[in-house]
Order: structure tokens, then C-alpha cells, then sequence
């Protein structure tokens, strides 16, 4: 592997030039397996060891890159780098599709853990769009994509203002969903599809710009008996809350 090439994939650590290469790093076997397995044509190289290789699914060697441990370490963001790491496309930008189930709206989620366990949330519970205000944390930032286990290549992410968006849909039979202080209990509250569940900012919650679309407020109720019972939850643990009432309540009322 030339020099050349091992600072062309270090520049991809940074938004900037991911943004302007329209590539991401992708690091371990099994992200790496995902990948090849699931959509073979966004991957543009794969770099690993010649140990490494022998996992790697069967894949075009044209795109495989040995290298020695020395330089993926150079390319790694990881304390402890893998011995394997994928160049892949991005798919960032596309406009939201035509939301007919349940979609996901993140307003200022700044955190990558956050994001990742989030689009890792809406893999696990069917979710296929999630729609995030600009100024949320870049969905391939390496921190994000390491949390998402590979379910960031199945979902379709999207940066649009969401007070533009939400208008755009204020005359369609989509409801939107938001947890608020003043809700009805979610776990009372009459849940139906198509639907937006709107996630605010991890210390201010959802903005009053946008609290003014939100067709229904719902509560996740406190069970704590304790006098000083914990404020808030972290809003990852929230998603997960709300998605998996949803669908229990949808699946338990058909």
C-alpha cells in the first residue's frame, strides 16, 4: 500500500472530506461482511491483512487492498485499530422518502453514540428513514458508524431543516410524535401509522419551532419511588421506549 493511498484514507476521518469524497471508513470483519453482503457496489476498496482476508466473503480482489497492520493503523480511528477497513460510498443526502409507517426525526442529536444507537434502534425495529436536522452529528463519523453494527448500511439517513420538511407535509395524514413533560402516557395513548417521532436534543429536548407540528405529545411515565427520581432519560433509551411500544401496540391491535 503506497503512501499516497494511506493519506487519501486518513483525510476520510474528517466530514469535510468525506463530504467532498462521498466515501466513509468502515472498520471489523463483521461491519466489513455486512457490507459486501448487503450492497457489494458501494464498497470501493477494502484494506486489511493477509490474515484478515481469509474472513473476508468471497469479493472482487480488484478491490482488496493488503496491507500491514502498521499502515491500517494509520488509516484507523480506533484506540485498538482492526485488521480490516472498508472505503463504502455514502448514501447521506437522499430526500425522505414517502413515509407509510413509522419514520424517525432528530433535531440537534449531537452525541455519536446517540446517533449510532439510534439507527441501530430503527434497524432492529423496522424503521427505514430517519431524518435529521443539519446540524446533528454527521451519521459517518466513525464513532457513529462503529455503534450502528452495521445498520447504518440499511437505513436511509437524510439532512433537511425539519421546520421546512414538516411543512412540506403539514397537509398529509402523517401524525407526529413527540415526548413532552405535558403528554398523555404513551403507554395509554391510541398510536397509529403513518407516523414521525420526533427526538430532541439530548439537554434541551424538542425546540418550540418545532413543537408547534407535533400532532400528538406523549409522556414516558416515571415509575421511580424514589423522592429524587432521575430527570430525565438519555434520548437513545427514549427512541427505544417509544419505538417498542409502537410496535407492540400496533401488533396487538390488529
Amino acid at each position: 500500500m503506497n503512501k499516497n493511498k494511506i493519506k487519501f484514507y486518513t483525510r476520510l476521518q474528517l466530514k469535510k472530506n468525506r463530504d467532498t469524497e462521498q466515501l466513509y471508513l468502515a472498520e471489523g470483519i463483521k461491519i466489513v461482511n455486512e457490507a459486501i453482503s448487503y450492497n457489494p457496489g458501494s464498497i470501493r476498496d477494502i484494506i486489511c491483512t493477509e490474515e484478515a482476508a481469509k474472513s473476508i466473503y468471497e469479493f472482487s480482489k480488484e478491490k482488496i487492498t493488503i496491507a500491514d497492520y502498521k499502515s491500517i493503523k494509520k488509516i484507523s480511528t480506533l484506540k485498538t485499530p482492526q485488521n480490516v477497513i472498508a472505503v463504502i460510498e455514502t448514501r447521506q443526502n437522499r430526500p425522505p422518502r414517502q413515509i407509510t409507517d413509522i419514520a424517525i426525526a432528530l433535531e440537534s442529536v449531537r452525541d455519536p453514540g446517540n446517533m449510532g444507537t439510534i439507527i441501530r434502534l430503527a434497524d432492529w425495529f423496522g424503521v427505514k428513514d430517519i431524518i435529521c436536522s443539519p446540524d446533528c452529528v454527521d451519521c459517518y463519523n466513525p464513532k457513529v458508524v462503529q455503534s450502528t453494527m452495521g445498520a447504518i448500511l440499511r437505513v436511509n439517513i437524510s439532512y433537511i431543516p425539519l421546520k421546512k420538511y414538516f411543512q412540506s407535509i403539514k397537509d398529509t395524514d402523517i401524525d407526529i410524535y413527540g415526548t413532552s413533560l405535558n403528554g398523555e402516557d404513551l403507554y395509554k395513548t391510541k398510536l397509529k401509522v403513518p407516523t414521525i417521532i420526533i427526538m430532541g436534543n439530548e439537554s434541551k429536548g424538542i425546540s418550540r419551532e418545532l413543537d408547534k407540528y407535533i400532532s400528538g405529545k406523549i409522556l414516558i411515565p416515571n415509575f421511580s419511588r424514589n423522592k429524587e427520581k432521575t430527570e430525565s432519560l438519555n434520548v437513545s433509551t427514549a427512541t427505544a421506549i417509544v419505538l417498542a411500544e409502537f410496535r407492540r401496540s400496533l401488533s396487538y391491535s390488529k
